[in-house]
């Protein structure tokens, strides 16, 4: 399994984003997550701080959120996984699911502009494996922290 995420400026004028996934597209999923008033000159182009493994679990801890805006990305691989729930202070954003063989795999992703948030992901059932990654994205202006650029999500059931 590779996760892997990156940070590109948007400056209003393009009108869509192509990834080329080159061999693994038939095996891979894209999810873009745009947010307006980010830091550029702060940010690395690959913004993951954080990342966590965890074996045997319904409930996945996440990592304290930083000052800026955090997004969460969680890797789930559980064959009965179907809903989830973040805990309060965290917006879901987009969620995908796959199955490889007869293990389904999802990504599941949330944020928050709020610094310290705490509580786990919880799952519907238990997992054999996951991850957690933090990518933050610092703000221009400290009074301001980025904001998504559109505020659809896809919806799930509670778990």
């Amino acid at each position: 399994m590779y996760f892997s995420a990156a940070v590109i400026p948007y400056l209003g004028t393009e009108d869509s984003l192509i990834w080329d996934l080159g061999e693994r597209a038939k095996q891979g999923v894209v999810i873009n997550l745009l947010y307006r008033y980010g830091d550029l000159a702060n940010t690395s182009v690959t913004p993951i701080s954080a990342g966590r493994e965890f074996r045997d679990v319904s409930e996945i801890p996440l990592m304290p959120s930083e000052k800026y805006t955090s997004v969460f990305a969680a890797v789930v691989v559980a064959k009965d996984f179907s809903s989830f729930r973040w805990p309060e202070g965290v917006t879901p954003r987009e969620a995908r699911k796959a199955t490889f063989g007869r293990v389904g795999i999802s990504l599941v992703t949330a944020d928050t502009s709020k610094a310290g948030v705490s509580g786990s992901l919880l799952l519907n059932t238990r997992t054999p494996l996951a991850g957690l990654y933090l990518i933050t994205v610092p703000g221009r202006d400290a009074t301001q922290p980025p904001q998504p650029l559109s505020d659809t999500h896809e919806t799930t059931k509670a778990a």
